[in-house]
């Protein structure tokens, strides 16, 4: 089980969806700043960059298309050498965000199980 406070940046569209993974979250001990839209997250980015441990990243904020990309390369471009997770429940988009520079990628149903495999040493 994770002990230790971690803090998630996560940026999703789908404010249900939101809900979901914050409860498994805070189940496991981590710590969720969220963001609905990409100009959020940027914000939410820009005032918690130097704590934050993961983004966890949809792959289309807003809509059905892969959108964010652009994000991975501002998060990578300010910095950020931490750990961005691409969610999508298409694979394809899941690799265009590993290659534009994203650390991993899941499937949203596995959001869960993939951040305990990530911090499973704290």
């Amino acid at each position: 089980m994770v002990v230790a406070k971690k803090l998630i940046l996560l940026v999703v569209s789908d404010e249900a969806y939101l809900r979901s993974v914050q409860k498994i979250m805070d189940q496991l001990g981590f710590v969720i700043v969220s963001a609905l839209t990409q100009i959020e997250a940027i914000d939410q980015f820009i005032a918690n960059q130097a704590i934050i441990d993961l983004i966890l990243l949809d792959a289309c904020v807003p809509g059905k298309k892969i959108n964010t990309i652009p994000l991975v390369t501002f998060f990578r471009r300010s910095g950020f050498d931490g750990l961005v997770v691409g969610i999508s429940a298409d694979r394809g988009y899941n690799l265009q965000l590993v290659e534009s520079g994203a650390s991993d990628w899941c499937y949203k149903n596995q959001v869960g199980s993939k951040v305990q495999e990530l911090f499973q040493d704290y």
